[in-house]
């Protein structure tokens, strides 16, 4: 389901403006590559549904980050952000859940999801 809301939020960071073909997208695939590399190991079966949503959620953080580097403003912001959030909990949730265990990634995985979840619905109210 969060796979599902990542694709839905790529659909609405493309609609206004089209895919953006930003620098964001370096920085991101970097990153993207650097956590598959810390967690490979640990996938097995899970290598491939890992991949995916890696792809997913980076996509979907750099096209909220390249609407915002084309039509800055700020609910063009406020979804960047969220959308950065995203990425943070999603590492961490990641990390805990095949790497490495540790106590207090439950809470920073539910506070960086749902203050992502807070400024992506404030870039619509704004």
């Amino acid at each position: 389901s969060f796979l599902v809301g990542h694709l839905f939020y790529i659909i609405a960071f493309v609609t206004d403006v089209g895919f953006v073909w930003s620098w964001w997208g370096l920085p991101l695939l970097v990153y993207a590559g650097f956590i598959y590399w810390l967690l490979h190991a640990y996938l097995g079966k899970m290598r491939i549904p890992v991949i995916f949503y890696i792809t997913t959620i980076s996509v979907m953080a750099w096209q909220a980050l390249g609407r915002w580097s084309i039509a800055p403003g700020s609910s063009v912001l406020l979804a960047a952000v969220g959308a950065s959030f995203f990425v943070v909990s999603d590492s961490v949730l990641s990390f805990n859940l095949f790497r490495q265990k540790f106590s207090a990634a439950r809470s920073i995985v539910l506070t960086t999801y749902w203050v992502a979840q807070w400024f992506i619905a404030m870039s619509v109210v704004v």
